[in-house]
Order: structure tokens, then C-alpha cells, then sequence
């Protein structure tokens, strides 16, 4: 089955009713966007049921009220590395953007983040694909070698504000962040706990696509002088030295966190529109935790398979996010800052 006719059967299939229970002030939904995939070929396992899957919240399993796959539409942040480093590689994301995006479907809406120095929100949330087009088009047609700096956090920060303006997470329309980037994080002032509070909040699993680019290699000139002979000019040798290797933080702790998926795969030219539909082929999973049950502020949850699909499925990689913050509706608490 191709790409295209996957996403279409996904696209057509109805969605499952979820079954809504009476809502009390002193319950909290919790939704977790959770990807399947098997190890060891990375394949999508899309056809799972709701009785495939068991949450635990602080150990304690919990009923699964909310179910759905691949029909939910989605509210997608593309955040688009333009430093110098990236000027090659966010130039061709634009052509390989231009056919990802009749991946989407019809009602999904997509904003664009660019970042360097600093996230500029060059696009909120449109449904209108030639928008996005033309915007991308223009944002990378000004990059140039100047640009230097990688906030990254800062632009995954502004990210997750623009879903904070939106209100609420709902079970009716899912959230993701994809971010395009060498991975060479400098100069935010957020950190990677802010980070990831802010997105679990947000209730946006972060994925990325790493392109793997080159630090220019520092030139040295050496000048060999020896005995000076009048008239003689000295002896020059240039050389190319790689500059020393520096250590940038990685995106990894914080992709997993959220439960997103990170990839440096660019095999295919359409790699773009592989990571839509990946982030397309996904499980929404509901539950309503109650607030009164003297539990820590950051609620740790785990996603597993039901005991017979992990016979089936041995080989099973879940994504899902960490937990949630019940004080902020979702939010994190630092490992070791736990109340």
C-alpha cells in the first residue's frame, strides 16, 4: 500500500465515538497522542483497538473514555531552522514541502515558525496550503550564511504559545510540532525542563527532522620564517583544520518527553511529507483523572499493550508523553522537583 492510499484510508475510515461520561470540577480530561510503531522495521501498527491498549497514572490503570485513530484533524506547528548552517537544507525542504503538504487533510491547519537568532511567527494557523506555501517560499528565500544562532528552544517555547492561545486541548482536534533542524541548539534562554513543560501542557508532542550538516572547517595560515634572506619571502603553508568539535544539547530528551518521534532519515526526497503522515497515523487516547486523590502535582503515565497484543506484538515501540501536571492542566515537574 502507498503513502497516499494509506493516508486516504486513514482519512475515511470514521471516527470512534468516544463515550463521554459526566463531567465533575474535580476531574481533569487527559489526552495522549500515541504513536505504535515496531522497532525493528519501523512500521506504523495502525490497527489497534481500544481494548489493545491499558494507562497507568501514577500506577493505577485507568479507563480509557476517549479512542480514536488517523481521523482527528490536526493543528500542526512546522518550525523551520534558518540559520546559516541550514540555508542548503531549509531551500530544499521548501520543494519537498510542496508535496507534503496534499498529505494533509482538508481540515488540518498548519502555522510556520522560523528561527535563528530569535522565532519569528511568520504563519499562524491556516488551512489555506498556497499560504503556507508562498510563506516558507519567502522566509528561506532571505536566509543567508549571516544568520547564525539556534535558539531552538525558545522557537519550540513559541510553539507551544501559539497552542496556548488556541485554548485547551480537545479530543476533536489533535496538536503536533515538527521541527526541521541541524539539532545545533545556542543562545536560548529557555532550557530543556521549560521546554518540555511547556509542551505537555500544551498537550504538542514534538517531532523532528535532524539534517546532519558540517561546522566550516577553521583555516590556519602558518608562516615559516627559517634563516630571513634578504629579498627571499617567507615560506607560506595554508592548511584546513577542522575547528574544534563543539557539543550542542540535543533535541532527543525533549522529543521523548512529549512522545513525538526524531529522525535523521533523508532517504526519500518527499521526507517531509513521510513525517505528515507519520504524525497523521497516530492513536488519541482520553482518560479523566481525578484531582482529589492526594497525588503528586506531575503525574507519571505509562502507555503500554494490552498482555495478548504484546504477545502479538513483542517488537512494539509506544510514544506517548511522560505525564501531566494537574496543577496546570498538563504541565511538567522536574524529576527530583516532584511535590
Amino acid at each position: 500500500m502507498t503513502r497516499r492510499h494509506f493516508l486516504l484510508a486513514i482519512c475515511a475510515a470514521p471516527p470512534v465515538a468516544a463515550q463521554q461520561p459526566t463531567f465533575r470540577s474535580d476531574t481533569l480530561l487527559v489526552l495522549l497522542d500515541v504513536q505504535v510503531v515496531d522497532r525493528d522495521s519501523g512500521k506504523v501498527l495502525d490497527s489497534l483497538r481500544r481494548d489493545d491498549f491499558q494507562v497507568e497514572d501514577e500506577g493505577q490503570f485507568q479507563e480509557i473514555r476517549v479512542f480514536e485513530y488517523g481521523s482527528t484533524p490536526l493543528d500542526l506547528v512546522l518550525l523551520v531552522d534558518v540559520s546559516g548552517s541550514m540555508i542548503e537544507a531549509s531551500r530544499a525542504m521548501v520543494q519537498t514541502l510542496r508535496w507534503a503538504v496534499q498529505d494533509l487533510g482538508t481540515s488540518d491547519r498548519v502555522a510556520l515558525v522560523a528561527f535563528s537568532k530569535k522565532p519569528t511567527v511568520v504563519l499562524p494557523f491556516t488551512e489555506s496550503r498556497t499560504e503556507l506555501l508562498r510563506e516558507a517560499e519567502r522566509v528561506v528565500a532571505h536566509t543567508t550564511r549571516l544568520e547564525q544562532g539556534t535558539r531552538l528552544y525558545d522557537a519550540l517555547v513559541s510553539a507551544a504559545g501559539l497552542f496556548r492561545a488556541e485554548g485547551r486541548a480537545v479530543p476533536d482536534r489533535r496538536r503536533a510540532i515538527l521541527v526541521v533542524t541541524d539539532d545545533k541548539e545556542s543562545g536560548s534562554t529557555a532550557k530543556a525542563d521549560t521546554v518540555i513543560g511547556e509542551l505537555l501542557e500544551a498537550s504538542a508532542p514534538a517531532n523532528a527532522v535532524v539534517i546532519n550538516t558540517r561546522d566550516p572547517a577553521g583555516r590556519r595560515r602558518i608562516t615559516r620564517l627559517g634563516v630571513p634572506i634578504p629579498g627571499v619571502p617567507p615560506i607560506i603553508d595554508d592548511r584546513q583544520w577542522p575547528g574544534p568539535k563543539q557539543v550542542y544539547p540535543s533535541l532527543e530528551r525533549i522529543v521523548t518527553e512529549t512522545g513525538g518521534e526524531m529522525t535523521n532519515r533523508r532517504e526519500r526526497e518527499d521526507f517531509l511529507g513521510e513525517m505528515f503522515a507519520r504524525i497523521r497515523a497516530r492513536y488519541l487516547l482520553g482518560f479523566y483523572a481525578d484531582l482529589n486523590d492526594n497525588k503528586p502535582a506531575f503525574h507519571r503515565v505509562t502507555v503500554r499493550l494490552s498482555p495478548a497484543r504484546q504477545k502479538e506484538h513483542p517488537r512494539a515501540l509506544i510514544r506517548a508523553r511522560s505525564g501531566y501536571n494537574a496543577t496546570t492542566l498538563g504541565g511538567y515537574v522536574p524529576q527530583g522537583s516532584r511535590e
